[in-house]
């Protein structure tokens, strides 16, 4: 597991916080599921599967012309486990993002 700090000046109203992140290992096995919920081929989910980065796994959903899709999926299961570890007492954002694609999925879209 990897955390880490970040802020996002270019967004006004959150100028002011300090974003904290994590990321693991397991983001290939997120993107095929999600995938193979979207429809993509084995073949698609074999490749995703053995992709040796965030970006490779990207590049299989982009030909498949599912990204935005499996990441609006995602989007949607990050926020209904953020709620249920919180039980609604909490406020709680989330971001997702490459580092070639930018914000891909944030948890305004989500609401």
């Amino acid at each position: 597991m990897k955390l880490y700090t970040f802020t996002t000046p270019e967004i006004a109203k959150h100028s002011s916080y300090l974003k904290i992140g994590e990321t693991n290992g397991d983001v290939e096995k997120h993107y095929s599921a999600h995938g193979a919920m979207w429809g993509l081929p084995s073949d698609a989910i074999y490749a995703i599967m053995n992709s040796v980065t965030v970006e490779a796994a990207m590049s299989v959903l982009r030909q498949y012309g599912k990204h935005q899709d499996v990441w609006k999926s995602i989007g949607q299961k990050i926020a209904f486990h953020l709620n249920a570890r919180t039980k609604g007492n909490l406020r709680i954002e989330f971001i997702g993002f490459t580092q070639e694609d930018g914000i891909l999925i944030h948890s305004c879209t989500n609401s």
